[in-house]
């Protein structure tokens, strides 16, 4: 529902659930990310979507990795924890983009 708004709201072009697969040949090893997103500035994000509770610093750690091998495909990759996820696609749901004060925009970290 979220990122529905945030293309309602013009920031993002379009979005894919479970877009691929990273190959260990190219990437060194295998992950599916939950969402690829293009925005209307051009930019792409990787976006995966976690359970804080379950955020170790092993997971920690893997997460940091991605965003350093994304990186050097151009890619930016965002970690999103899953009750903000989930709240703010309630929440963005409710409110309309004429009504909103605040804008909405993807940043990392």
């Amino acid at each position: 529902m979220l990122l529905d708004y945030l293309g309602i709201a013009g920031y993002i072009a379009r979005f894919k659930q479970q877009p691929f697969r990273t190959s260990l040949d190219e990437f060194g090893y295998q992950i599916v990310p939950d969402y690829l997103v293009s925005c209307t500035n051009g930019e792409h994000y990787v976006i995966e979507v976690k359970t804080s509770r379950y955020v170790t610093a092993l997971v920690h750690a893997t997460l940091d990795r991605n965003n350093e091998k994304f990186a050097k495909f151009g890619i930016k990759y965002l970690c999103w924890p899953m009750d903000l996820f989930q709240a703010l696609g309630c929440t963005a749901e409710k409110v309309r983009p004429s009504t909103c004060k605040y804008n909405i925009r993807i940043t990392e970290k």
